[in-house]
Formats: C-alpha cells, sequence, structure tokens
C-alpha cells in the first residue's frame, strides 16, 4: 500500500491529489460491501472451500500478471523536472 501510494501522489499533479486519492479510496472501499455480499452468498450456495477458491484463483492470477508483466517493472519515479511542484518549503 506505502509504495504504490507514494508512487501515486509522485506522479499526481498537486491539483488533482484529492480527486485522485477520492476515486482510489472509493473503489477500494466502496467494493468492500459487494465483496461482503458475494462471500455470503457464495458461501450459503457453495461451502466455504468452493468460496475460498472462487476468491484464492483471481487473486493468484492477479499476484502472478502483476510479477510477470514487464511495464510494472519498468515503471520509473517521476524526475524532479516531470514531478508536480509542492508547496513544502516554499
Amino acid at each position: 500500500f506505502i509504495v504504490q501510494s507514494s508512487y501515486r501522489l509522485a506522479a499526481t499533479p498537486n491539483a488533482l491529489q484529492g480527486r485522485i486519492s477520492a476515486v482510489f479510496r472509493l473503489l477500494m472501499w466502496g467494493t468492500q460491501p459487494i465483496s461482503i455480499g458475494l462471500t455470503g452468498v457464495f458461501l450459503e450456495r457453495w461451502g466455504p472451500i468452493t468460496t475460498n477458491l472462487l476468491f484464492l484463483i483471481p487473486q493468484l492470477l492477479l499476484a502472478l500478471a502483476a510479477t510477470v508483466y514487464p511495464t510494472l517493472w519498468r515503471a520509473n519515479w517521476p524526475t524532479e523536472e516531470e514531478a508536480p511542484a509542492t508547496s513544502v518549503g516554499v
């Protein structure tokens, strides 16, 4: 979480950081009630073992894709010229 937050903040202009953070939080926190509801439905319908596999397999595939996806490994931190101006030290 810390690395992606740091990268997101470094790559986002100051004027847009609030909006980007709000969208990120909406997606991260807003999907939790949906996933909790789906978990209940899956547990009731297919039981705990199948439910765990239904959630485990996509996570493993995403972790594998993130591990082998070359663009993620080549992502560079913004340089001083590219980074948005900050109000620190002004």
